[in-house]
């Protein structure tokens, strides 16, 4: 029954307009955030300030994942560049916490891969 009410395009001939929803640049900039969460690392840090609700210094986050403060480091510097995380500094310590709303530009996007066809597309 829905095969029938489908157009459909005939070679050369649309019968309808296709527009993609992101451009290149937009999806250049989407695959490059999601690049950020494919590293366990990160997720497992990610993981970590949400449990505890942040503000935890690189040494704590080291110990309890069983890395090196260094890879930490550099780790919470790409979260950082991509502001999924915030650093404050007390004396010589700097803590980390995840940024307010961080995650909802990832769940947005996935939404809106997920949602129903909208109207101007139809």
């Amino acid at each position: 029954m829905e095969a029938e009410s489908r157009q459909f395009t005939k070679k050369g001939e649309p019968m309808s307009k296709f527009e993609p929803r992101l451009s290149k640049d937009d999806a250049t900039a989407q695959g490059d955030l999601f690049l950020v969460l494919r590293n366990k690392t990160r997720l497992r840090i990610i993981d970590l300030l949400s449990r505890y609700g942040g503000l935890l210094c690189v040494g704590e986050m080291a110990d309890v994942l069983g890395e090196t403060p260094s890879v930490i480091s550099s780790h919470l510097a790409v979260l950082r560049a991509v502001k999924v995380v915030s650093r404050e500094t007390f004396g010589s310590y700097a803590y980390y916490s995840l940024e307010q709303g961080a995650l909802i530009r990832y769940t947005q996007f996935l939404e809106q891969l997920t949602s129903p066809l909208d109207e101007k597309a139809q």
